[in-house]
């Protein structure tokens, strides 16, 4: 059991050490039964979303299991942080990509754990280092001069022809292993590479795919389908880098970074997000109903929409 979750279960009641460590096996069973839908409405439920007794059976009953007072009415006290604690379970071990994109998305769209470690392990798994260049294996010599006397003065002896043959393969195959990590750092590091380009020379493009230049849109078009067309280039969740480069792109289109005004839509259109991340995709959905944006400045709204199509993307495996 974490440290961190016991001392904010006794925050709420003082609690006796066998329901305390029976509660944090139920929030680990919760959090492990998770899909692709209740990822998110956990998410929701640590960020203060008030739990429906139908549609979140999935998160208290467990609970009532083995606590008959389990509260499900009024029970934001004890639901909000045991959501919390679930979902920092899942990405703290970071085995749930998609729960850390639930938090950013709900972050972006103005909802807020109690506390900041949820918000700060997200970002720690969302992440993407560089894969450093895979060092060759080491091995004890072999081909010693004790070696190398025993086969001279008995070329013939079974025992040091084994040891030979044994130690050539050890090598030969640490080899070949050796040679197809390489090979595949090389072709992971030539995709980051051409990515990185193709982007570049989008960058430096300053239009959208259909020739228009980003200077001639209205701020919240340009923001929105900027951040649309970026995250088609990209395969992980977005990075620094990227959303930095989204923002050169507004700078270089002359757009000021103030909240758009009213009635702005996105002709564009688009298909609507998967309905697991409806509740925290609200631009996408927008575009997608051909209704107004929200009055955010541009800069916000091309960030939240970048985030938004990469995680839509996610959910359906692209």
């Amino acid at each position: 059991m974490e440290d961190k979750f016991a001392d904010r279960m006794q925050e709420l009641a003082d609690l006796p050490p066998e329901l305390l460590e029976q509660r944090w096996e139920t929030l680990v069973q919760v959090a492990n039964n998770t899909d692709d839908v209740t990822k998110v409405r956990l998410v929701l439920i640590a960020c203060g979303a008030k739990v429906d007794r139908e549609a979140d059976e999935w998160f208290w009953q467990p609970f009532r299991e083995h606590e008959q007072n389990f509260k499900i009415e009024n029970g934001a006290a004890l639901h909000t942080p045991l959501a919390h604690a679930a979902a920092r379970f899942l990405v703290k071990d970071k085995s749930s990509e998609r729960t850390a994109i639930a938090v950013r998305l709900a972050y972006n769209a103005g909802l807020k754990p109690k506390h900041q470690d949820l918000i700060d392990e997200a970002v720690d798994c969302l992440r993407v280092t560089d894969v450093p260049v895979p060092a060759p294996k080491t091995f004890n010599a072999f081909w010693t001069t004790t070696t190398k006397s025993a086969l001279a003065a008995n070329p013939g002896d079974a025992a040091n022809l084994e040891a030979l043959h044994g130690g050539t393969q050890a090598v030969i195959t640490a080899l070949a292993q050796h040679v197809n990590a390489l090979s595949q750092w090389a072709q992971a590091a030539d995709g980051r590479y051409t990515s990185d380009q193709r982007l570049i020379e989008w960058l430096l493009n300053g239009a959208r795919a259909d020739g228009i230049a980003w200077s001639a849109l209205p701020p919240g078009v340009a923001a929105v389908d900027a951040a649309r067309e970026l995250a088609q280039f990209l395969a992980d969740p977005p990075q620094a880098r990227h959303e930095a480069m989204l923002l050169q792109v507004l700078a270089a289109a002359g757009h000021e970074d103030t909240p758009i005004k009213g009635g702005v839509k996105v002709p564009s259109g688009g298909e609507a997000p998967p309905e697991a991340l409806l509740p925290v995709t609200p631009i996408l959905t927008a575009v997608a109903t051909n209704e107004e944006l929200p009055k955010k400045k541009p800069s916000e709204l091309a960030l939240r929409t970048l985030w938004e199509e990469r995680a839509a993307a996610i959910w359906i495996g692209q």
